[in-house]
């Protein structure tokens, strides 16, 4: 019994107290009976061990529970990234700015049900959210021609030129271009024929960014010409150019390429 206390001492002082419990273990594992002067010991050990366990354990963390994931892409009509935009939850508190390259992640409580969307020099944009748990946006914001015109003097320096914006597709040229092969429904007959070819088409966005005066520059085929235009107007919304601060109807070209391979 005396040779039984000295190796749990022995052990004891060899071994932190989060390691206590290995040392009493060691002890009771031996051959010869413990003893009660190590009962204090051992209740103590395995106290230790049951707070050790309940660290362990997996918590259910509610607050994660009761939230939900945003995630997205911000950037301007022309499909470039815009850093420091703000994404802010309608009706909380939460919100983040979008990174050097237009992303951004976001938790929202479950409740919020949009996202209002801002950045300097581009108009704010509300977007109502489904109800997934993650939520993918790619949003694309347009140029405010108001604060394009606000300037303010400083030392009473010239002021800038305002910044000219072409006519833009919603989402810019690649969502355009990516729409015009989603979307290009070959004519029959033209398939029939082996008719294929580029149709370049000219026309006006006016000032309220609806298209006007469409022409036909070249021409492949009748059917194919008629499927180029229906693209054009059933497409994405044109965004107006802006010139002087002011929206102006500008002048726009486009070819829309039909290609046998490709369907």
């Amino acid at each position: 019994m005396t040779a039984n206390r000295r190796k749990v001492a022995l052990t004891n002082s060899r071994v932190t107290d989060g390691d206590e419990t290995l040392a009493v273990l060691s002890a009771a594992s031996s051959s010869e009976p413990a003893v009660a002067a190590d009962v204090p010991t051992l209740a103590r050990s395995a106290a230790v061990l049951s707070n050790t366990a309940d660290q362990l354990l997996p918590q259910s963390d509610s607050a994660v529970e009761a939230t939900r994931l945003i995630r997205g892409r911000i950037t301007d009509t022309q499909g470039q990234p815009l850093p420091g935009a703000t994404v802010q939850a309608s009706g909380a508190a939460a919100s983040t700015a979008t990174a050097a390259d237009g992303t951004f992640s976001l938790r929202v409580p479950k409740p919020v049900a949009q996202v209002q969307v801002s950045s300097l020099g581009f108009l704010a944009r509300q977007q109502p959210l489904n109800q997934d748990t993650v939520v993918q946006l790619t949003l694309a914001l347009t140029p405010d021609s108001q604060q394009l015109n606000e300037v303010v003097m400083v030392r009473r320096e010239k002021a800038p030129a305002p910044v000219a914006v072409d006519a833009l597709p919603a989402g810019g040229y690649p969502a355009f271009k990516q729409y015009l092969k989603d979307s290009l429904d070959y004519p029959m007959k033209a398939l029939e024929d082996r008719k294929e070819g580029t149709v370049q088409l000219s026309f006006t966005v006016a000032t309220d960014g609806t298209v006007q005066d469409v022409k036909v520059l070249r021409r492949v085929s009748e059917e194919i010409d008629t499927e180029a235009m229906r693209l054009l107007r059933e497409g994405p919304k044109w965004f107006p150019a802006i010139r002087n601060g002011r929206r102006v109807a500008h002048p726009v070209r486009i070819s829309i390429p039909f290609r046998l391979e490709e369907h």
